[in-house]
């Protein structure tokens, strides 16, 4: 799938998304960051990812897909944040966002011997 999603598709709040200040006190917290060393896997990553489909900016490709897909929503990062980003918020309307246009992640078939 590599289409660019309207602002509708994701639907997030703004100011939720625009409160973060990529000041990266989130990464140490997150476990897929830490595992990959990966931005696109960290909390600030995401957020950068969610805000430029939000805004038209960027396609939605299979690393985007991914990146939304591994977060594991331990919710770490959250008390991290100094600004107070409700990062649990905005993964889980993205994922809500995704499960309405793509019905199953991308790994699952794999697992199911599809």
């Amino acid at each position: 799938m590599s289409t660019v999603p309207t602002k509708a598709w994701l639907g997030l709040d703004d100011d939720s998304l625009t409160a973060c200040v990529a000041c990266g006190l989130c990464l140490p917290h997150c476990p897929t960051f830490r595992l990959t060393g990966d931005e696109r896997m960290s909390p600030r990553g995401r957020i950068a990812l969610m805000r430029a489909v939000q805004t038209g900016g960027v396609a939605c490709d299979e690393e985007w897909y991914s990146s939304m897909e591994t977060c594991i929503q331990c919710r770490g990062c959250e008390a991290a944040c100094p600004a107070g980003v409700p990062f649990g918020e905005l993964i889980s309307g993205t994922r809500a966002a995704i499960s309405r246009a793509r019905p199953l992640p991308l790994h699952l078939p794999s697992y199911c011997g599809a």
